[in-house]
This record gives structure tokens, C-alpha cells and sequence, in this order.
């Protein structure tokens, strides 16, 4: 029989970014890539054929697993998830601008992860890949189908938690097995952050955030009052409380301590692990072929963030000069480097190669459009002519968000939007509500139709991640105009190419 679950409180949002840890130097090994596509991912992997569609198996089985712990029954019709396992942390990291163990980033064009093949540290304190890929996945998970505000100690503790799910050989599930790597943090009493602190918002993106935020999930996992009360506490920041009301109204009114019971449940060795037996679902046919040079190259270039890993792009480019895919991957390249003269080339040359190229078209739209942005000329040419290949790439496929995205922001930011923009944007956010763009241009939209509430819960995910950037910059002015309840959004609209930088 099925196994039976608890159920969690789980309605959270969640950063572009995942576990970020110092990253260890490896030398590349000799690549053999594979591609495995199932119902809803696609896996690319330097593993054997069968390796990466195990992988890619167990990938679908840790989805159903979170389905099954969170009562979703929903249907996902977006974009498939993509996953670039790469030879090693080192390779993780020069595919954005900083040092990671795995990296998670809802991009427009679809999420993806990109995760190590190889142990990341040593031993007790080191990160199982597989850890990794499920922390990167938990993350995507929750901000699909919990959208919310949520405090970044959550989000992150809820990923750690699931990170460390065990599919055993005998087909049962393990699950709540202790993170080790926080264990020599964990028992030093001085380090500990008071729980108060730490719930009332006033601790930023510190170590102990993700630890200690992995053990309250976990203990409120297997405690009930604690269960309930967390619960609570997130239900009332989910109805619009900050976390020191949400905090006060919840947890300070217990008759016991929350902090105090953390505490002992991990001082007394009772972090406990389930194993429970499961019926999975068939995970669907799972078709695995062996890529070319050339099939790989293009593909792999798309597991980056904004203008990182920009000599490879250049390069497959260069290879590739006659593939509008190679083009297009170009063109996205240097939108995101704001350079926008040589994109709009990039997508040219991708049309010419394929007029039918969704991508391409989707390019070369959003790279006119933000070129007639940075004019500062509302009568600029490049507006009409972006929007023509937007409407075209809309039309080949009309499930891509960013043709979607930036049809919206094909419209200079003084003139009014007609409804089928707006349309597109709040489409858009639907099929990738993991992306940051999307989520805060619409909650300027809310705001701008004095729809507060509605561009608080929108932009709160943004202010809430625990990896503080530009994004929650701006986000910051948005949400005091909110607070202000200043529906005069005009410099917002002005300023809102602040929100291109990585895209």
C-alpha cells in the first residue's frame, strides 16, 4: 500500500540562487555527453547512457515524492525543468559569476540546475551530488506551485530537508536524514542564532540560516505543536503579516520554547529518519541517445546565468556560425551583456539560418526592443520592428515566456500597455513564476492598477532570498512604493532595464 504522509506547510517562495559553497578545482575530464528526456525533465550528463537515465528516473521519482508530500496533483504544461550535471564543482562555477556547488536559476526561456557529477568536500563535510540536485530541484518545486512570501530560513531549510532523500536499493525511501555538513556547526552552542532572531527577519544570509533552518523544518517535520505552529506562522506572512508579526502573533504566544525545544531535539540525538515504502507512479518512457560534438556544444552553453561563461558562447558561436540555435544561444549571451548593436546581429544571422527559429525570433524581439529601451526614444523604429518578431516567435510556439516577456515590454515605458500586453506578461509569470523579471514587472503592473495586495505577495519572493543583488534592490523600491501605497509607477517603468542585467 501507499505510504501515508504528514503534511508540511508549504506555501513559500524562493531564490534565483541555490546552496552556495566554495567550490573545489578538478580537471575536466574527456567529455561523452548524454541526453535523457522524460515527462518533465531533460538530463544531460558526462555519465554512461544508463547512468543518465537512472538519473533521470530518480529525478521523476523525487518529484513524485514531493507530490505526494504536498497533496499536488497539478499537471505542469511549462517549460521542462533542464539539468546540466557538469564534471565538477569548478565547472559549476564558470557558469556564473561566483563559487557554487550547484546553481539553480529560473531563467525565462526555462529553469534549469547545474549540479557536479563529482563529490563536492570531503567526507562529513562534504555535498553527495545527488544532495545537491535535490536542494536545486526542491527550490524550483516550491516556487511552481507555492508561490508566497516566506521567509529565506525556510525556503532554504525546506530544500536542505529534501535534499537528503535516499532512494535505497530495495526500493524504499529514507527521508529525514541529517545534513552532515552542518554538524560541526550545529554543536558549537556559541554559534547558534536564538530562533527569535532568526523567525522576527533579523538575520541575513549567514551559515546558520541554512542550518539551523534545516533543523527547525526537520523538527517540525516529526513535532506536531511545532508542525502546527509554523504552519500558522507562515499562513499569517502568506496573508500579508511581516516575520516579526507573523512571529509575535504565533510563536511568542506558545506556552513553551520553540528555541529551547530545537535545542534539546538535537542535543539529545532525536533527529530522527523515516523509511517509508512507496508505490510510485511509471515514470513514463525516458528516451536517452548519445549527443554529437556539435549537439553538445549548443546544448550545454544554455546552463549559464547572464553574462558568464561568455568565451564558450563566443566559441560555439564561431564553430557553429551556419546553426541558428548556436546564434540564438549568441544573442541571448549579449542581451545580457547589455550589448545590444552586436545581439541584434546574432539574431539576424539566427533568422536568416531559420526563419522559423522560436528562439531566434525571440532574440532578435527582445534585443531590438531593449536597444529602442536604451534610446530613450519613444518614436525609435525598434520597438515595432522587435514587436514583429516577438508576435512571430509567439506565434511558432505560444508557450515561450520570453516572447511573452518581452512583447509586454515592447511598448515604450510612458505609453499605455494595451490589454493583450498586459496579458502576455501575467502568461508569462504563469509559465515560469520562478522568474524574477516577470514576477516584478507584474508586481509594478499591480501596483501601477492599485492592486496592492496582489503586488505585495508578488514581490515579496524577490525581498525574501537569502543571495541579496540588484534584483532585491529594486525590488526594495517597488515594495516601498507598495507599503506607500504610491501607485505612480512611471519611475519604476523608467528604471525597470535594471532588470536585464542577467537575463
Amino acid at each position: 500500500m501507499p505510504h501515508k504522509f504528514w503534511k508540511l506547510p508549504l506555501r513559500m517562495a524562493l531564490a534565483p540562487l541555490g546552496l552556495i559553497l566554495a567550490a573545489l578545482v578538478a580537471q575536466p575530464a574527456e567529455a561523452r555527453w548524454f541526453r535523457a528526456e522524460t515527462p518533465n525533465f531533460i538530463f544531460y550528463s558526462e555519465s554512461s547512457a544508463e547512468e543518465t537515465r537512472e538519473k533521470a528516473e530518480t529525478l521523476e521519482k523525487f518529484d513524485q515524492l514531493l507530490r505526494m508530500f504536498t497533496a499536488v496533483e497539478e499537471e505542469w504544461n511549462g517549460p521542462k525543468f533542464r539539468v546540466f550535471e557538469v564534471d565538477s564543482a569548478s565547472d559549476v562555477s564558470r557558469r556564473f559569476h561566483g563559487l557554487a556547488a550547484g546553481v539553480y536559476y529560473g531563467s525565462l526561456r526555462g529553469a534549469f540546475a547545474v549540479v557536479p557529477r563529482k563529490q563536492v568536500g570531503f567526507h562529513r563535510i562534504g555535498l553527495d551530488p545527488q544532495e545537491v540536485l535535490f536542494h536545486e530541484y526542491t527550490h524550483h518545486y516550491m516556487l511552481q506551485y507555492f508561490p508566497g512570501s516566506y521567509p529565506a530560513w525556510y525556503t532554504e531549510g525546506f530544500a536542505e530537508f529534501f535534499a537528503t532523500v535516499r532512494f535505497l536499493p530495495d526500493g524504499k525511501v529514507e527521508i529525514g536524514y541529517p545534513q552532515q555538513r552542518h554538524v560541526p556547526f550545529l554543536t558549537e552552542p556559541g554559534d547558534w542564532i536564538d530562533y527569535e532572531d532568526l523567525m522576527n527577519g533579523r538575520v541575513g544570509a549567514t551559515y546558520m540560516a541554512y542550518a539551523q533552518g534545516w533543523l527547525l523544518v526537520h523538527f517540525a517535520s516529526f513535532n506536531q505543536p511545532a508542525r502546527e505552529a509554523i504552519a500558522a506562522y507562515l499562513e499569517a506572512m502568506r496573508d500579508g503579516a511581516d516575520a516579526e508579526q507573523a512571529y509575535e502573533q504565533e510563536i511568542a504566544t506558545l506556552d513553551w520554547s520553540l528555541h529551547g525545544a530545537v535545542r534539546r531535539y538535537y542535543r539529545n540525538d532525536e533527529v530522527p529518519v523515516r523509511t517509508a515504502e512507496i508505490e510510485f507512479e511509471p515514470v513514463g518512457e525516458i528516451e536517452v541517445r548519445e549527443l554529437s560534438e556539435r549537439e553538445a556544444d549548443i546544448a550545454l552553453v544554455y546552463g549559464r546565468i547572464g553574462n558568464a561563461y561568455g568565451g564558450t558562447v563566443r566559441s560555439v558561436a564561431d564553430d557553429y556560425s551556419d546553426d541558428p540555435q548556436a546564434q540564438a544561444e549568441l544573442a541571448h549571451f549579449l542581451i545580457a551583456d547589455r550589448d545590444y548593436d552586436n545581439a541584434i546581429e546574432a539574431g539576424r544571422r539566427a533568422v536568416e539560418l531559420d526563419s522559423d527559429h522560436v528562439e531566434g525570433n525571440a532574440m532578435l524581439g527582445a534585443a531590438l526592443v531593449l536597444a529602442a529601451l536604451e534610446s530613450g526614444d519613444a518614436g525609435d523604429a525598434r520597438w515595432a520592428e522587435g514587436r514583429a518578431f516577438l508576435l512571430r516567435s509567439n506565434r511558432l510556439d505560444p508557450y515561450y515566456p520570453p516572447a511573452l516577456y518581452y512583447y509586454y515590454r515592447s511598448f515604450p515605458p510612458a505609453a499605455a500597455k494595451p490589454e493583450n500586453a498586459i496579458a502576455a506578461l501575467e502568461q508569462a509569470y504563469r509559465f515560469m513564476p520562478q522568474n524574477y523579471e516577470a514576477r516584478t514587472a507584474l508586481a509594478i503592473e499591480f501596483l501601477g492598477q492599485s492592486r496592492f495586495d496582489l503586488a505585495r505577495l508578488m514581490i515579496l519572493p524577490v525581498i525574501n532570498s537569502l543571495h541579496h543583488d540588484y534584483y532585491e534592490l529594486f525590488a526594495e523600491r517597488v515594495f516601498e512604493q507598495i507599503e506607500a501605497r504610491n501607485s505612480d509607477i512611471g519611475g519604476l517603468l523608467a528604471d525597470i532595464g535594471e532588470l536585464d542585467k542577467p537575463w
